[in-house]
């Protein structure tokens, strides 16, 4: 007993532990598109005091019914967000991962047979992994719990007799009741009730009617759902269609969207790789756990939407296959430490990722990127009625902010609203000049908040007027319709700055900037005005002064990196200023790479330039610019590399770039062979005769342009 009663508390701290790490990892700022269209539909469920009503946000053209199904989690989450606002909602995803890491571990726990804790750590780290990368504020995350919930509810039902198991069947019931309210996955209660029942079917004879009857009152559950009778219309809306084909995670997984490189696709396939192990050990349970892994299968091939009921689903299996190949390993401390380690790393992994995809752990709030903030308050400033067209991520969260003001577009409901006809038309309107005219007009669009991107924005920016503009949106109007536009920003692109902001431009510029911050104050204005500053050479403490702090901007940590590499080269620190934005040259950002390139070539070894050129040149492969494979050329030129000057040179030449001739020149004079020097001759030849008349024959090394003109 006292075996066994300190082998349970040491399961209790891994579950506390791992429930920290990943409560930590989900206490971010709120992030995810889908979160808003969840909000409104709670707004509006306790507004009419019904799961059915008239669509409160989209155009009025969209007339059929709006069916609030997880109404439940909708009211629960507005409430929570009218009590505290966004940073109330972090800490309630944060608390649901930590419930879901607790539950997961009970889950691994139950179905050990052994006393071993690296097993258990192993697996519920590899479980917590797969699934709470999925855990954002939609109500998929209640599932999260609910599913390795019922699991256990389930098999205390079975270990049960006698009252203690009728009790557990209402417990089921009651669980299923909450689950239908919350989120469409509550079919696979019966699912999963009804696989233990077939694989128990010769040894519970005498009470089978007794199964059948909370089989049927997990089915009657089904009913109370607000799609009632037509529940099923609800679940198959996911399954087929032309929507579906277009959503990324309605789709059926591929090798990109199971290949180990992120942690939740390692955590994933190394659960299917011990169930595969432990589907081939003898064990009396093999045919229920075989069932569950397959349900678990069969749904995640359908969707790599369901990676993590797959992943909860394979834990039986697992734990089996785990259990059977630590027991051909030394039973030594070392064995176990390397899985602890193993299972750290992986956590650790998770946590690096966490920051990239959700923002730094522990900041609560709202993430601006990706959202469009600004273009809310701007249509806020317009009458009420305004019909808004915008993106498929941005208009659930304006339909949210503009709610009783005016109307969005096709949002992430599709395709529970919004039909394929509907769907299909917005991505037309999206991506193709002519629909956009025509949706327009079917629609009566007042105000248009474009990605800044996409076509639809470039087509716009020549006859609309731009009235707001952030890091991901411009808002357009119709010009003298609306209010003073914006004459000095640039309404679309990566760049917003105009390309001289200098002389009398910089004031009018730094007033549109001042205009904006009064929409939405946000450290993206500062930082633009700073970027303009620096780029009038502006004295560096003006500059350093206009500069929100790092910790501000850690959303525009990009273009704060930029404008800090700017300032440390006007103080003649090349080799700080190429430090700062080293990671992001060798991840494909070209205008930090354009910024600092060629100044630091005698700040910084060579190699170590030549080293972040080529990871651009390797991540942009055959999209890489002729200036940047030029300039990498002549970097490999300096070290002798002879294939890396041909294979850069050459395809600089076949673009007609003339930085191609230098190391064309060291080729046809150095060439290893005198096919090298021949063929470097003849791209000479040509490049020389379609070549600019100003062209120097060879670019001296000083007077290097930036990599990727």
């Amino acid at each position: 007993m006292k075996g066994a009663s300190a082998a349970e508390t040491r399961v209790r701290v891994w579950t506390l532990l791992l429930a920290v790490a990943f409560g930590a990892f989900l206490l971010h700022p709120t992030n995810d598109h889908d979160t808003f269209w969840h909000l409104a539909l709670g707004k509006a469920v306790l507004q009419h005091h019904a799961r059915t009503f008239a669509d409160p946000i989209a155009f009025l053209a969209f007339s059929r019914p709006c069916i609030a199904a997880e109404w439940l989690w909708e009211i629960v989450t507005f409430s929570l967000f009218r009590a505290g606002g966004y940073r109330i909602l972090s800490v309630f995803l944060a608390l649901l991962g930590m419930g879901a890491c607790a539950l997961s571990v009970k889950l691994v726990a139950r179905h050990r047979t052994s006393g071993r804790l690296d097993v258990v750590v192993l697996v519920s780290t590899l479980v917590a992994t797969a699934t709470l990368s999925r855990a954002t504020l939609r109500p998929q995350a209640a599932y999260l719990l609910l599913l390795p919930a019922f699991l256990l509810l389930t098999m205390r039902y079975w270990e049960a007799s006698g009252r203690a198991r009728l009790w557990s069947g209402l417990q089921l019931i009651a669980l299923q009741l909450l689950w239908v309210q919350l989120h469409g996955s509550f079919v696979l209660a019966p699912a999963i009730f009804g696989l233990f029942l077939i694989a128990r079917l010769d040894l519970e004879r005498e009470r089978r009617q007794a199964h059948l009857l909370v089989l049927f009152g997990l089915l009657a559950a089904m009913l109370t759902s607000a799609y009632g009778w037509s529940f099923l219309s609800y679940l198959t809306a996911h399954a087929h269609g032309d929507s579906v084909r277009h959503i990324e995670d309605m789709r059926a997984p591929s090798w990109d969207t199971i290949s180990p490189a992120a942690p939740y696709n390692v955590a994933y396939l190394a659960l299917a790789l011990l169930a595969v192990y432990g589907a081939l050990q003898p064990d009396r349970s093999r045919v229920l756990h075989l069932l569950l892994a397959g349900l678990g299968l069969a749904l995640f091939v359908t969707a790599s939407r369901f990676v993590d009921v797959s992943a909860i689903l394979l834990v039986p299996l697992a734990m089996r296959g785990a259990e059977a190949a630590r027991a051909l390993l030394p039973p030594k401390r070392a064995t176990s430490l390397v899985m602890l380690a193993s299972s750290v790393a992986l956590i650790g992994w998770f946590g690096l990722e966490a920051r990239r995809w959700w923002g730094p752990a522990g900041t609560l709030g709202l993430v601006e990127t990706g959202h469009p903030v600004a273009a809310a308050a701007a249509v806020r400033a317009l009458p009420p009625g305004q019909n808004v067209l915008s993106s498929f991520g941005a208009s659930g969260a304006l339909g949210f902010w503009l709610y009783d003001h005016s109307r969005t577009f096709v949002d992430g409901r599709t395709p529970l609203y919004f039909d394929d006809t509907d769907y299909g038309v917005a991505r037309d309107v999206w991506f193709q000049p002519r629909a956009l005219a025509a949706g327009i007009l079917r629609y009566g669009v007042t105000v248009v908040v474009a990605p800044r991107d996409g076509i639809m924005c470039q087509r716009l920016a020549e006859t609309w007027m731009p009235i707001s503009i952030e890091a991901g949106f411009t808002t357009f109007v119709r010009r003298k319709s609306g209010p003073a536009g914006l004459l000095e920003l640039t309404a679309c692109g990566d760049e917003y700055l105009p390309k001289d902001p200098c002389g009398e431009h910089l004031a009018p510029l730094r007033e549109e900037l001042a205009r904006l911050a009064t929409l939405r104050s946000s450290p993206f204005y500062e930082l633009l005005a700073a970027e303009a500053l620096a780029r009038c050479h502006a004295p560096v403490a003006e500059v350093e002064a206009a500069l929100p702090s790092r910790a501000a901007a850690w959303e525009y940590r990009l273009e704060w990196n930029r404008t800090h590499a700017r300032l440390l080269l006007a103080q003649g620190r090349a080799a700080d200023a190429f430090l700062a934005v080293e990671d992001q040259i060798s991840t494909g950002d070209l205008r930090a790479l354009d910024l600092v390139f060629p100044a630091v070539l005698d700040a910084v070894p060579v190699a170590r330039v030549r080293a972040a050129l080529a990871a651009v040149a390797r991540g942009l492969d055959d999209e890489t610019p002729a200036g940047l494979r030029a300039s990498l050329a002549k970097l490999c030129m300096t070290e002798g590399d002879e294939e890396c000057v041909r294979f850069s040179a050459t395809r600089a030449a076949a673009a007609g770039n003339p930085q191609a001739i230098e190391p064309l020149l060291w080729l046809h004079e150095h060439g290893s062979s005198e096919r090298v020097r021949a063929d470097a001759g003849e791209w000479l030849r040509l490049l020389r005769l379609h070549a600019p008349a100003e062209a120097p024959a060879v670019p001296p090394r000083d007077r290097l342009k930036p990599a990727s003109e």
